[in-house]
């Protein structure tokens, strides 16, 4: 089972402006009260990799011990920003079950 969650926020302000405010992630908990943190690791570019962590004390902490960075997926200045950020704790890629969970799966119980 793969768990996928996905946040839009609407604001009622003209695209530039908005888009002044979005593009400086490390201001990000400036004016948002659920954001401890927010970072990239360069310029603001598809492929830029980036870090957040939730406010909250105890989830920040666990968030920012488990959460791999996010990743720019898409960029269209003024218009839209796309991050995408793998579940904290979850395999970052995957190619299928290893051999060994396969032999568990298909040997014979012990009766």
């Amino acid at each position: 089972m793969t768990w996928h969650r996905t946040e839009s926020q609407w604001f009622n302000l003209p695209a530039g402006a908005l888009w002044e405010v979005l593009s400086e992630v490390r201001t990000w908990p400036e004016w948002n009260p659920a954001v401890g943190e927010a970072g990239l690791g360069s310029a603001l570019a598809e492929g830029t990799r980036g870090h957040y962590a939730p406010a909250q004390r105890l989830l920040g902490a666990l968030h920012r011990r488990t959460a791999p960075g996010f990743t720019v997926t898409q960029v269209e200045p003024g218009r839209r920003l796309v991050l995408r950020q793998p579940q904290p704790g979850a395999p970052r890629r995957s190619s299928g079950p290893s051999r060994s969970a396969t032999a568990a799966r298909s040997s014979p119980s012990a009766s």
